[in-house]
């Protein structure tokens, strides 16, 4: 009896033991990561590593360079095309520093100054650049996808080619200053913005405030960017917390077939296409015809009319009518626009080498005309989109 005591005495030992090994292992960890993160470690153009030292020692050395006269010293150029993915660099000194082709996929560049700082061909997806100052910068075909320019200064920044694809696009557009007399004035409702209007993924700009966004549009518009602002219709429209058409019906009716405007031919397409599916119907009418269906009525003054041919025929499938009756009586539905001889489908069935014409009874005239009249509002409605701006 004695005996199985001791066995459940080392037994509970050994599991206090355990326990507390594995407490002081999670001690220990929590103590490794509360003293901080792994180090930050980058790779420059040559595969050489970095570290957070040696990163400081180079902006360091080209802060001491800025403002000098000459040629510039080999370490101004150190981070052309290096990887500084996920580098914080919080509030430093970057103005006239040349990060092209840099990599800076999820830098945390808050409150950084990048004022003149060359960025072509920078990789800034997910960056955090809010409040930063990017004046003056070079962004052409850089990569900002998803990165966060909130009340970021972009006075004369140059964006040509950029993807600003999903990017929070709502930078500092007050533009403040000091004139002769000291005072502080406001210069204009949204700075110069060069090559904006030749940047990717407008469309899809994320916001909180629409009315900068607004603007922007207006500015874009008077200035005869007649597609970039209607990226930013698009994008004022998209946006989730933006003021929509409250209608479902509407919204599938007006804005979807244009896509908010943003492609104004597109109906036109749309148009062609359904001359497919309504082909298909016309056909079934040639298989079923039995009273009713797609007729070929000949003219009577028709001077090359085939000997015994009825002015008259219902056309059936069984009889050796062509598939292709149907699909041409498809396109002449969906062509059957105009006002008299102002009539495209008219113009369509004059091409015919032989004069007769296709007509339909029954429930395939109704098909019919429910083409002609889709066919006539998705032409209204690319017109009244490519002239117009029923979205604005």
């Amino acid at each position: 009896m004695k005996g199985k005591w001791v066995a459940w005495l080392a037994l509970l030992g050994a599991v206090v033991l355990c326990c507390a090994m594995a407490w002081a292992g999670e001690t220990e960890e929590a103590g490794e990561n509360s003293k901080g993160r792994k180090p930050w470690q980058g790779r420059l153009a040559d595969g050489r590593v970095i570290g957070e030292k040696e990163l400081t020692e180079i902006l360091s050395l080209h802060k001491r360079g800025l403002g000098t006269v000459g040629k510039r010293e080999n370490w101004a150029y150190m981070l052309w095309r290096a990887d500084l993915s996920n580098v914080s660099l919080e509030g430093a000194d970057l103005s006239e520093l040349d990060l092209g082709g840099a990599n800076l996929t999820g830098a945390n560049l808050t409150g950084a100054k990048l004022r003149k700082a060359i960025l072509t061909n920078a990789i800034l997806t997910k960056a955090n650049l809010t409040g930063s100052d990017l004046s003056q910068a070079v962004l052409y075909r850089a990569d900002l996808g998803e990165a966060k320019l909130g009340n970021a200064k972009l006075g004369e920044t140059q964006f040509t080619g950029a993807n600003l694809r999903e990017a929070f696009f709502q930078p500092d557009f007050h533009t403040i200053t000091q004139d002769d007399s000291n005072n502080s004035r406001e210069l204009s409702p949204w700075p110069d913005l060069g090559g904006v209007e030749d940047s990717i993924g407008l469309y899809l700009v994320a916001y909180d405030n629409p009315h900068p966004m607004a603007t922007l549009r207006e500015r874009l518009k008077n200035n005869c960017f007649l597609t970039s602002s209607r990226q930013l219709t698009h994008a004022l429209r998209h946006n989730k917390k933006s003021v929509g058409l409250d209608s479902h019906i509407a919204y599938y009716l007006i804005a979807w077939p244009t896509n908010w405007g943003l492609s104004p031919l597109l109906p036109i397409w749309y148009m062609f296409l359904l001359i497919i599916p309504f082909a298909v119907i016309y056909w079934l009418a040639l298989h079923r015809a039995d009273t009713e269906g797609i007729w070929r009525i000949w003219d009577p003054n028709s001077l090359r009319r085939p000997p015994q041919q009825p002015w008259k025929q219902l056309l059936k499938s069984k009889d050796g009518a062509n598939p292709l009756y149907a699909l041409y009586f498809s396109l002449l539905s969906a062509f059957h626009i105009g006002w008299r001889d102002f009539n495209v489908g008219n113009w369509i069935s004059r091409m015919q080498p032989r004069e007769y014409t296709l007509r339909a009874t029954g429930w395939a005239r109704v098909a019919s005309g429910l083409q002609s009249l889709i066919s006539v509002y998705l032409l209204a409605l690319a017109l009244l989109t490519y002239f117009g701006r029923p979205f604005e």
